[in-house]
């Protein structure tokens, strides 16, 4: 015991008999101890959330980037940001390149909509898990509502 909580449990301690300043210390090693608990817990389930987004998002830009090696083989054009051509295979391509050029542009635009929903589904499932406090009116950043 610090020389500090000795002053405080001593002025506590005349207010207050021993066994209820105690009970009251125990009370609060408790609560601290749950609340770690909790905190533990969400901040578990958060790192899975997004840990679960990260391997999804990994996958979709693998997918991604075989598609346009694919694509790349067959002349078409992909930026350097995996962006397809703006027309499909430009006016001189040959039937070929446009349609590999409309393929990669189906599978960009597929690529692009899965990652909008993994990013959704993980942000639904965040506000989700701070979004059920352990009591009413409560919250992980302390504000009611």
């Amino acid at each position: 015991m610090t020389c500090m909580q000795g002053e405080h449990r001593a002025a506590l301690s005349a207010c207050a008999g021993d066994a209820e300043l105690d009970r009251a210390l125990s009370q609060v090693r408790d609560s601290i101890t749950g609340l770690r608990s909790q905190l533990s817990a969400i901040v578990a389930a958060a790192a899975a959330i997004v840990e679960t987004l990260t391997a999804e998002l990994a996958a979709i830009g693998d997918a991604l980037e075989d598609e346009a090696y694919l694509a790349s083989r067959y002349g078409v054009r992909i930026g350097t940001d995996g962006q397809p051509p703006p027309v499909a295979g430009g006016p001189l391509a040959d039937a070929s390149t446009r349609h590999w050029a409309r393929a990669y542009r189906q599978a960009y635009d597929r690529a692009m909509a899965d990652a909008q929903r993994a990013r959704h589904r993980a942000a639904a499932e965040l506000i989700a898990l701070c979004g059920q406090p352990e009591r009413p009116g409560a919250s992980l950043t302390g504000r009611t509502g």
